[in-house]
This record gives C-alpha cells, sequence and structure tokens, in this order.
C-alpha cells in the first residue's frame, strides 16, 4: 500500500515514512517561520536607528543654524591658510551626510 502526502505533496512506501517527512517538513516550517520573525524584528531595529539618526541630524542642523544666527557666520581651518565660509561649510556637511547614508543599503 502506498501512502500520499499532503503536506509533501509525495508519496511513500510505508507510513512511518510518511510521518518522517511530515514531521521533517514542519520542523523546516517553524525554522523557517521562526527566521522571518527574526529577520522582521532585525529590521525593526535599522528602522529606529535611521529614526534616531535623522532626529539627531535635524537637531545638530537646528544647533548649527542657531550658531550662524549669533556668530553670523562659521570659519572653519582645514589646512593653514584655508578657511571655509558658510556656504562651503554647510555644502561639505551635506555632501557628507548624503555619503554616510548613500553607503548603507536599505532593507525591504
Amino acid at each position: 500500500m502506498k501512502y500520499y502526502s499532503d503536506l509533501t505533496n509525495k508519496i511513500y512506501d510505508t507510513e512511518d515514512d510518511l510521518k518522517e517527512a511530515e514531521k521533517i517538513h514542519n520542523e523546516k516550517l517553524e525554522e523557517k517561520k521562526k527566521n522571518e520573525e527574526q529577520r522582521k524584528a532585525d529590521y525593526e531595529k535599522v528602522r529606529e536607528a535611521y529614526k534616531l539618526a535623522e532626529q539627531q541630524k535635524k537637531a545638530a542642523d537646528k544647533m548649527l543654524m542657531e550658531f550662524i544666527e549669533k556668530y553670523k557666520g562659521i570659519h572653519e581651518t582645514t589646512d593653514k591658510g584655508k578657511v571655509l565660509s558658510t556656504r562651503q561649510y554647510l555644502e561639505n556637511q551635506k555632501d557628507l551626510w548624503n555619503i554616510v547614508f548613500s553607503s548603507f543599503p536599505f532593507i525591504f
């Protein structure tokens, strides 16, 4: 007598073979479900980290604007004799921020 499994869609010679195959199949499904839940939890951590980074960036930008208003600009010496104007400084910061976030792949 042959036995057919609806779970594995295969035919088995003995009932014991069928039960063993279904048991293995169910274990694989449970493992896959567990891995998917872990992936979702890890992705939520990544999303929270990006939200926190965005909030910190906004706070830093606000502080920078307050500093610029208070002191009428920024002059940062990067090399001897090389002074950045406020516009150059802001452009460099913007480019740096874009580089940082473009180097991390987004997970979908």
